[in-house]
């Protein structure tokens, strides 16, 4: 029997797609631990600057970021572009498992990308309550700024209060409650009604 072994660049996806992003978007668990074992580079970004461990964030299967993680993949390995830690891509993506695994793997909450947006910040933006309390349990600075001056505060939802569903309402009543109890001034107008 002859085997032949292909060597195929780390590079050497799609149009665009480093290899490793390519065997996760295939779901080819075999290739993908195979370009891992053969020095494929997990910090290789694609044409958005997402690396193997921002697509896995984004993703519902935990077996790519466990694996990366595993595998000693730092869990703020920034974007190549915007500096992004994956962290960001879990938030947007609403996958709060991998938010966890992230945080277990210990995804630091004061990393900051090009604006100087932290983790806080963007729970902020894609309107994740839960991660917002989440991180101010876990030690996220409430009075941190981004680069135009703004705390996390400023991105909170600013619409009507009675478009809120009970749930989203009840973590931010626990929201307002914790900055009040750690003598943060509540500054965004949907706090200040609860």
């Amino acid at each position: 029997m002859l085997v032949i072994w292909l060597q195929v660049p780390a590079s050497a996806g799609s149009k665009d797609v480093p290899a490793l992003q390519q065997a996760m978007l295939d779901r080819d668990h075999s290739a993908f631990r195979n370009l891992l074992e053969g020095g494929a580079d997990p910090g290789a970004g694609d044409a958005h600057g997402r690396t193997a461990l921002h697509l896995a964030a984004m993703g519902k299967d935990t077996y790519w970021l466990d694996e990366l993680l595993r595998r000693g993949t730092s869990p703020d390995l920034p974007n190549t572009i915007t500096q992004e830690p994956p962290l960001f891509d879990a938030l947007r993506a609403r996958v709060p498992e991998n938010i966890d695994l992230l945080l277990e793997g210990g995804a630091r909450l004061d990393t900051r990308d090009r604006n100087g947006t932290t983790p806080l910040h963007q729970a902020a933006m894609v309107n994740d309550p839960a991660s917002v309390l989440k991180f101010l349990e876990a030690g996220a600075d409430p009075a941190a700024a981004d680069n135009i001056g703004a705390t996390f505060q400023a991105y909170f939802y600013d619409g009507d209060p009675a478009m809120i569903d009970w749930s989203t309402h009840r973590s931010l009543r626990k929201i307002s409650d914790w900055l009040r109890a750690h003598d943060v001034p509540v500054t965004a107008a949907i706090l200040e009604t609860l």
